[in-house]
C-alpha cells in the first residue's frame, strides 16, 4: 500500500504496535491508552488533517484517536472489533464512517 500511494504522491506514515516504545500487549508496562497517545502524537505531528486506516487491534486504537484529536478527518475501519458505543462517539465528532454489513 505504502509504495501505491508514493507512486500518486500522497503521503502515508505507518505506526508499528509497539515498536516506538518498545513494547506490545506482552510488556508489562503495557496500557492500551500508551497506544492511543502514539496514534494521536502521529497525526499531531503531521499538522494536518489525516486520513486514518486501522486494521483490526488498530481500529480500535484509531477510533479512540479520534475521540481526542482533531486531526482525522476520515477513518477507514478493517476487521476492526470496536464497541457500538465508540463508533456512536466517532459519528458525533463528525468523522464519516461507513459500516458495511456481513
Amino acid at each position: 500500500m505504502a509504495s501505491d500511494l508514493a507512486a500518486i504522491g500522497a503521503p502515508f506514515h505507518r505506526l508499528c504496535r509497539g515498536s516506538a516504545r518498545e513494547g506490545s500487549g506482552d510488556s508489562p508496562d503495557y496500557h492500551f491508552n500508551r497506544e492511543v497517545e502514539d496514534v494521536v502524537a502521529v497525526a499531531e505531528a503531521i499538522g494536518e488533517p489525516v486520513f486514518l486506516l486501522g486494521h483490526s487491534y488498530g481500529g480500535l486504537l484509531s477510533m479512540e484517536a479520534t475521540l481526542l484529536t482533531d486531526r482525522v478527518s476520515r477513518l477507514i475501519l478493517y476487521e476492526a472489533d470496536a464497541p457500538q458505543a465508540l463508533i456512536t462517539a466517532a459519528i458525533d465528532e463528525g468523522i464519516v464512517l461507513y459500516e458495511r454489513e456481513g
